[in-house]
């Protein structure tokens, strides 16, 4: 009986033993924090230094030399096409020292105004300019790398005057001026006639385009494993260990990195972990805390 008892004994020290060994073990497997992998809408951001402008500006040339002895318009002045702006006294006796008209070649707004009554005047001096406020161009400058991500009729942003404006390309110069490094870009400006008549031309702005634009995946940088040269993401397989992924790192931004790799949508992706994590190794897994 005593030899019985001793055995029973013993059998259940084992069992004892054995499960504590199993949670030992189970107790040993590393926490991580995960985070669902989602294709995000990425795109690159391209912000250029904006002028607005009138759409057309047209200078006004004296015909002829002579003095100015009428002046019928004021600097910001509205005119029309053909309105008589100024009229200039011909000095040549042959002409009876009649006056000729100075007169408006479009309807707009006088700019420029260059002379005043009494004043000399030569012949094709430049003595006003008319802009035509009906429609705008904004004025825009590509670097070079720029002209292969943009495209006549791209959409993009004007940040102006405290307000956003969406913006189309209307042309691009093909070629780069080699002291800048940069070729001339036209924009026209999409918006009703009422929003157009309250912007000031010559005003600075910022365009911004939305380039490249891609589905993608996104990491914080504590999710990269680096080994060597290589870097890898560690994936949490469906039996709850982790699988060593490897990635590229295409763009850096603010605390996010944009990666490319076998990555599938929903896989759970480590993001943070209570200790070192090995290759098939068995986890313990939890939900990152949205903010």
């Amino acid at each position: 009986m005593a030899i019985v008892n001793r055995c029973l004994f013993s059998f259940l020290a084992f069992c004892v033993f054995l499960n504590s060994a199993v949670v030992t073990a189970e107790a040993k497997k590393p926490t991580v924090t995960v985070e669902a992998a989602i294709p995000q809408k990425l795109s690159d951001r391209l912000l250029y230094p904006a002028t607005l402008a009138a759409f057309r500006i047209v200078p006004v040339h004296t015909d002829a030399e002579g003095l100015v002895s009428t002046l019928r318009v004021e600097l910001g002045q509205s005119v029309t096409a053909g309105q008589t702006l100024a009229l200039v006294t011909n000095p040549d006796p042959v002409s009876g020292f009649k006056p000729y008209a100075l007169t408006a070649p479009i309807s707009g707004l006088v700019t420029t105004l260059d002379i005043a009554v009494g004043d000399r005047v030569t012949k094709e001096r430049v003595v006003l300019v008319i802009a035509d406020l009906r429609s705008y161009k904004v004025k825009i400058h590509l670097t070079a790398a720029d002209l292969l991500s943009l495209k006549p009729k791209d959409m993009g942003k004007l940040k102006l005057q405290g307000r956003e404006l969406k913006v189309r390309i209307r042309v691009m110069s093909p070629m780069i001026d080699p002291m800048t490094g940069t070729a001339a870009c036209e924009l026209e400006i999409v918006a009703d006639a009422a929003e157009l008549k309250t912007l000031v031309p010559g005003s600075m702005g910022q365009v911004i385009f939305e380039s490249n634009q891609r589905d993608g995946y996104l990491v914080t940088e504590d999710a990269l494993v680096y080994r060597g040269k290589e870097t890898f993401v560690i994936r949490v397989t469906a039996d709850k260990k982790a699988e060593y992924v490897p990635i590229k790192i295409l763009k850096r931004a603010v605390g996010m990195l944009e990666i490319s790799g076998k990555i599938n949508k929903g896989d759970h992706i480590v993001v943070a972990s209570t200790g070192f994590i090995a290759e098939g190794e068995a986890l313990e897994t939890e939900l990152a805390k949205t903010p």
